[in-house]
């Protein structure tokens, strides 16, 4: 499997996982569909690019989102 894929899959497992010990309320069919689209994924790598923007679009208004641009601490703050 896609090191890629499999990275960003745990992205969004850990999100859902994250809201949920949190008691962050994230629609039942939002979590059915993630794991449909990630099965889709698993089973058809040339959809994984397209399946992964629709889950990243899906799962950035909820809390906790994994996806962000650059690094979260810039060097020399505090490390």
């Amino acid at each position: 499997m896609d090191i890629v894929w499999k990275n960003q899959v745990k992205k969004i497992r850990k999100q859902i996982e994250i809201c949920k010990e949190k008691d962050v309320y994230i629609h039942d069919d939002v979590v059915e569909l993630a794991e449909v689209l990630i099965e889709t994924g698993d089973k058809n790598p040339e959809q994984r690019k397209t399946l992964m923007q629709a889950m990243k679009a899906m799962m950035m208004g909820y809390p906790h989102y994994q996806f962000f641009r650059g690094y979260p601490i810039s060097a020399g703050h505090g490390l």
